[in-house]
């Protein structure tokens, strides 16, 4: 029980660092856009406010890597598996999973009736529905463990944010492109890829590829960032999206940190089943001519039968022979 309790006060103590550091963000956000910045032109006009927010960030980064390194001291480490990293069983839990999910359907809702008139109106009803889906299946993820969803049910559930941020980056990028002032749109920027690298991280649990350091670092990196870009002007119902983000990567890497286990309590990971070899095949019998040595005996040859000459008659015979000729 008491490592129970040290596992959800180290939770409750990360979740503490990322609101302490997303309200300091948001207040300098705030500050620069109403100090710095030129109330005719709406230029970002030279201030220490500009180092200020920057350095605020890189500090919550920083702070951020190093808590998360720390929770893995080498006595416990965060869980590989998607029903034990993202089990909740308390109703507290299931409470807060629908009340994100609200602020994610309201904030879908009033982002279609106030762009009604916007050039992006199409692209924002996009964003919209995305929001409004993801939302809905926020709660159905929380509660995979205990429902035993399908890992590929539940990764098409944490494809949707994903998706909807993809979007989001485009329609912001069209949004600011004629705009020279790049403080307007940087934090929002950056606080959109934030969010899509950090669902990414988080929907390895679903896809089988894991990478728990980065998931929890960067759900808390990514939440942060949101509450920061809170302190822009945009249509309320992109606000509430935003907010609806911050709480689901909360709410992520709470769980991430709450259910870290000892080593070997983590399951084995199953050998990979090697393929079997194929069979040679039989070769073929041919016949082998070896090749003869070097000293080898001259080749058999058929020689032409000698014809033996005729005996020359004898000169006494032939003497007769003529005699009687003559007679």
């Amino acid at each position: 029980m008491l490592k129970n309790n040290k596992k959800a006060n180290d939770a409750l103590i990360m979740l503490c660092y990322v609101c302490a550091l997303g309200a300091f963000g948001a207040f300098f956000r705030w500050l620069q856009m109403q100090v710095a910045r030129d109330s005719e032109t709406g230029l970002i006009n030279p201030s220490i406010l500009n180092f200020l927010l920057p350095a605020v960030i890189i500090a919550a980064a920083v702070v951020l890597w190093l808590r998360t390194k720390k929770l893995t001291d080498g006595e416990t480490v965060f869980p590989t598996g998607m029903s034990e990293a993202l089990r909740g069983l308390s109703l507290v839990y299931i409470i807060f999973a629908w009340v994100i999910a609200a602020i994610a359907v309201i904030g879908g809702i009033m982002t279609i009736v106030s762009t009604a008139l916007d050039s992006l109106h199409t692209m924002y009803v996009i964003i919209a529905v995305l929001a409004m889906l993801s939302g809905l299946s926020f709660p159905l993820i929380c509660s995979a463990s205990r429902s035993h969803y399908s890992p590929s049910l539940v990764s098409v559930f944490m494809t949707i944010p994903i998706l909807m941020y993809c979007v989001w980056l485009i329609a912001s990028y069209r949004a600011n492109a004629n705009n020279p002032n790049v403080w307007m749109f940087a934090i929002e920027i950056i606080a959109i890829c934030c969010a899509i690298l950090a669902l990414f991280y988080v929907a390895g649990y679903a896809f089988g590829r894991p990478s728990p350091q980065k998931a929890c670092f960067l759900s808390l990196f990514g939440a942060f960032m949101c509450i920061t870009t809170l302190s822009d002007s945009r249509y309320m119902g992109l606000e509430l999206i935003i907010l609806a983000t911050a709480g689901m990567l909360l709410m992520y890497g709470w769980l991430i940190v709450k259910n870290r286990c000892a080593k070997e309590d983590l399951p084995a990971r199953p050998e990979p089943v090697k393929a079997p070899e194929p069979e040679p095949e039989p070769e073929d019998e041919d016949t082998v001519i070896e090749a003869a040595p070097d000293d080898a005996s001259p080749e058999p040859t058929i020689e032409a039968p000698t014809r033996k000459p005729k005996a020359e008659p004898k000169t006494d015979e032939v003497e007769e022979i003529i005699k009687e000729y003559n007679k």
